[in-house]
């Protein structure tokens, strides 16, 4: 079916949760069956049984705009969701997540080549809820994509992206958390370059307040033989409470010399100097 109005998937009956998934755009949307959900999900992400949706978009191959996910949560929900970008396609997907309960998705965006694609997806759920969301991008040949993300409210986020690019191929990520209370995020982003003269640029800021605590895990993988790749992988964090904790864990692993890989931790509360200049403009000490 192509989608230019919000589609309720609980009128599929897939679903036995009392939360919605409004889509929007120019492009085709399918339920699938478990049968049809087998052929892009290996058994490691697979478990037959254990989901509310399963759910194929197909971007055809041109400009098509915006894309527009937008899932309010009322209970415990699992997806499985696969976005296919034909070859050429051109696109930005915004995701917007908010409600209260438990939030499980597995996801498979596989963007054909020479495609734009900008993914940008912001969760804000109610205070005591939980997520965790696994994220397998194909960025092949020629493919320049940009994801985006920010995390904010719940009880415990966990984010998990594994990003494979092909040959000539651009990736901008950016993942941004806000943590308050005794929230916990878990963030990791694995880059592998199969193909050559591929780029990654990997960015990670966080900023903690109270008793939260941010983990970040990231890896930029250069295979043997993929020559001239280039890898950038940051993570800022500022804590605003002398409670609140990070740990950051950058890695690299390159198996050639023919690449240029970089990666930087930075960890800062607001110092003095800061903190005057920023009350002279107006702004209270909290």
């Amino acid at each position: 079916i192509n989608v230019t109005t919000p589609l309720d998937i609980d009128s599929l009956g897939l679903t036995n949760d009392h939360s919605r998934l409004d889509i929007v755009g120019d492009i085709s949307v399918v339920a699938l069956d478990e049968e049809r959900l087998r052929d892009y999900f290996d058994e490691t992400l697979f478990i037959s049984g254990l989901f509310n949706h399963a759910t194929l978009i197909t971007i055809p191959g041109r400009d098509v705009g915006e894309i527009r996910l937008t899932m309010n949560l009322n209970g415990s929900r699992v997806d499985y969701l696969v976005l296919i970008a034909e070859k050429n396609a051109c696109a930005k997907i915004i995701e917007d997540v908010g409600g209260k309960g438990f939030r499980g998705q597995v996801i498979i965006l596989i963007s054909k080549e020479n495609t734009r694609i900008e993914y940008s997806t912001r969760s804000h759920l109610d205070q005591g809820c939980t997520q965790i969301v696994y994220r397998k991008i194909h960025a092949k040949e020629n493919t320049h994509f940009s994801f985006f993300e920010h995390i904010e409210g719940g009880q415990f986020s966990q984010s998990v992206n594994k990003i494979y690019l092909g040959r000539a191929s651009q990736l901008k990520t950016l993942s941004q958390s806000r943590g308050t209370h005794d929230h916990l995020i878990d963030v990791y982003t694995e880059v592998s370059h199969l193909g050559e003269n591929s780029e990654s640029e990997v960015i990670n800021k966080a900023v903690l307040d109270h008793k939260s605590r941010h983990i970040y895990r990231g890896l930029i993988k250069i295979n043997q033989g993929v020559k001239h790749c280039r890898g950038h992988q940051r993570s800022d964090t500022l804590l605003l409470s002398k409670d609140a904790r990070v740990d950051s864990i950058p890695s690299l692993e390159i198996e050639n010399n023919e690449v240029n890989c970089k990666h930087a931790v930075t960890i800062s509360r607001i110092n003095e100097d800061t903190l005057f200049y920023m009350m002279s403009r107006g702004l209270s000490e909290r």
